[in-house]
């Protein structure tokens, strides 16, 4: 078993979201010397994010801050002879943001066009003479004209079944399209209108075609379309109710590199595809770790691919011509950027005790080095618990937990235990950030944080056990993670609790109504009722059949069974329900169920409710309400289980 170590004593809510920058949306120059991002901080003062354009050499050398202006910064992207850059900013007229172009050697940032909305997903033409880019339309306001303050809301009238999303509410229509803009005229076309949302926008190497992702089911599946920028003709690749998970030109602009599955959360096969003929050829499939994103082309037939295997980021190589995969780096960390031809990979670290910051992997040397240091102050200042990796068999799985301890730990105490269940259900806990656990080792608790059967990044098999089976054998590997936990002498098995989000929210629900072991429960954004969760659901009429294993009509007795509200009456916990009002991915109207429920069964109870915020709230909602849930959190568990000084050893 391995041990890292990670901050935790002096670690409170508000430093948590206050103090912590954080390094991202990096892209390395065409020559590969240096590196554009950006950096972000939560304001005090504001309670908003602050985030400003960096540069630096690729080995961290001669940083400096290229934009000043108050407003938020994103999307940075080098100009193809890497003497520009163009990015995204909210500093326009009025309302609204634009595209800029700032040259290196000197002069004002230019804005080349803007708009009501936000455009993320810069992407340059080989040429350097167009930008493309991504922007939410509205079919029926399409010159973006804001409505009069005075005047209602429209009358909505809904025809689709995915007429509504979280993070964004009810879009009907309303979907990202696919917009190309002149650098020197400022002149832009529309080039897609298709009522599916298009994304990641990618340029033929001779410039003539862009490429771009269109989903259908909220990002379930994916096709790629193929745009002939001179006529607008549409190719489009893929089955409708399949995903293509990322995709990767060839440097010949002959074939794409695909990555292809039959979901989201399963069977992904690398496949290089003829353009031309549209033929298909299996490079590999059946994966040990999860394939998430191709980076480009090492060698001319080697490509770099990222992914996640055993909770763990890392980067691997697959050769086309004879198929060979070898793993080439393991990391606490995602969102590499990368420059064919080159060695170094900049790296989102997102380790328990260095997070936020970018880290270079060179391929040729296997060494990983730091170019920013963001937060050296902040984890040097903070004392640190121990995190351990541990594993449990159950039923024929092999069970991997992590288990955090507390800062001046003494194994001759008994401390309160926490168990932590992860969302998804194809989530999972590895060796990054888990902010929770550090909060709850910070006020002296034990965090078991288990990847049970449904976890990512362990292979097909692994995933898919979860598949109709929703509290079945996770539940089981769940208490056989726990169960080994508290075989510790240190683990006082008679203070436990148990916290989860989203589907470790439902995990958590299900948790207080089958048994009375947990003496207090936080229950963060639950899916409570599987047949409600269905109708109310942004992705529930779809994802949630697929989830729980056929039509809802053939599966009614089972979904009633695994549905934690069937049980609420005979739970004893204490339960804190946390929960953003306008979740469309976990209606709020699941809490609302249970908590009534509670009630009426004599249980003490709390709902707590965020106005205006979606399932995203802990990752992007106001800086107050974050602070505010991981408070409520600790300050329950802390009523409860009593953490003010551990136990003598029995």
């Amino acid at each position: 078993m391995t041990a890292v170590t990670t901050q935790s004593a002096s670690l409170t809510p508000d430093r948590l979201v206050y103090d912590l920058k954080i390094a991202s949306e990096a892209d390395i120059s065409p020559n590969g010397q240096r590196v554009v991002y950006v950096v972000s901080e939560m304001s005090r003062e504001t309670g908003k994010p602050i985030s400003q354009v960096w540069i630096s050499d690729i080995d961290g050398g001669n940083q400096r801050q290229l934009t000043r202006h108050p407003s938020p910064h994103s999307s940075p992207k080098w100009s193809p002879d890497g003497e520009a850059i163009a990015y995204v900013a909210n500093r326009v007229e009025g309302d609204g943001s634009g595209i800029f172009v700032l040259p290196l050697e000197g002069g004002e940032a230019r804005e080349i066009t803007a708009h009501v909305g936000g455009p993320s997903q810069l992407t340059w033409s080989p040429n350097g003479d167009t930008l493309a880019y991504i922007l939410t339309v509205d079919p029926d306001n399409p010159d973006e004209t804001k409505r009069p303050d005075d005047q209602p809301a429209p009358v909505r009238v809904v025809k689709r079944p995915d007429y509504k999303q979280d993070g964004r509410g009810l879009v009907n229509d309303v979907r990202q399209q696919l917009f190309v803009v002149d650098v020197e005229t400022g002149t832009r076309r529309q080039l897609t209108s298709a009522a599916n949302d298009h994304t990641g926008p990618d340029w033929n190497p001779d410039g003539t075609t862009v490429g771009v992702q269109r989903s259908t089911f909220h990002g379930l599946y994916h096709q790629l379309v193929l745009i002939d920028l001179a006529t607008g003709a549409e190719t489009v690749i893929g089955e409708n109710l399949h995903t293509i998970r990322d995709w990767h030109w060839t440097q010949d602009g002959a074939s794409l590199l695909l990555i292809e599955a039959p979901h989201y959360a399963i069977g992904a096969a690398l496949v290089l595809r003829d353009i031309a003929t549209g033929t298909e050829r299996t490079i590999a499939s059946d994966f040990d770790w999860s394939p998430f994103s191709i980076l480009g082309w090492k060698s001319g037939t080697e490509a770099l691919l990222e992914g996640l295997q055993a909770g763990r980021g890392g980067l691997w190589t697959i050769n086309t011509g004879d198929a060979t995969v070898k793993q080439v780096a393991s990391h606490p960390a995602s969102g590499a950027a990368f420059v064919e031809n080159h060695p170094a990979v900049v790296l989102n670290w997102n380790g328990s005790n260095r997070a936020g910051e970018l880290a270079v992997c060179n391929l040729d040397t296997g060494e990983t080095t730091f170019i920013t240091h963001l937060n050296d102050a902040f984890f040097t200042e903070t004392p640190s618990a121990t995190i351990e990796r541990r594993q449990v068999e159950n039923e024929g799985f092999a069970i991997e937990y992590w288990l955090t301890t507390p800062v001046a730990f003494d194994p001759q105490k008994r401390y309160p235990i926490i168990l932590d269940i992860h969302g998804g259900p194809h989530g999972a806990h590895g060796d990054g950030v888990n902010r929770v656990a550090e909060l709850l080792a910070a006020r002296g608790y034990i965090v078991v944080s288990p990847n049970p059967r449904g976890s990512g990044s362990y292979g097909d098999t692994f995933t898919e056990a979860v598949i109709g089976d929703w509290a079945g054998g996770d539940w089981r590997d769940l208490l056989a993670a726990l169960d080994d936990a508290l075989t510790l002498p240190y683990a006082d098995s008679g203070r436990t609790g148990v916290y989860g989000y989203s589907y470790g929210g439902y995990m958590s629900a299900w948790a207080i109504g089958q048994t009375s072991r947990f003496k207090a429960a936080v229950i963060g954004a639950p899916i409570t009722d599987l047949i409600a969760n269905y109708g109310t659901a942004d992705i529930g009429h779809h994802g949630g059949e697929f989830q729980w294993g056929g039509p809802v009509r053939e599966r009614w007795e089972h979904l009633q069974e695994r549905s934690p509200i069937t049980y609420a009456h005979k739970a004893t916990t204490p339960g804190l329900l946390l929960h953003p009002e306008e979740d469309q991915r976990c209606p709020i109207s699941g809490s609302e169920q249970l908590f009534i429920s509670l009630l009426h069964a004599g249980v003490e109870t709390e709902l707590v409710r965020y106005p205006g915020q979606s399932h995203g709230m802990l990752r992007s909602g106001p800086a107050s309400y974050r602070v505010d849930f991981y408070e409520r959190l600790l300050g329950w568990f802390d009523r409860f289980l009593a953490t003010g000084s551990p136990s003598p050893e029995a």
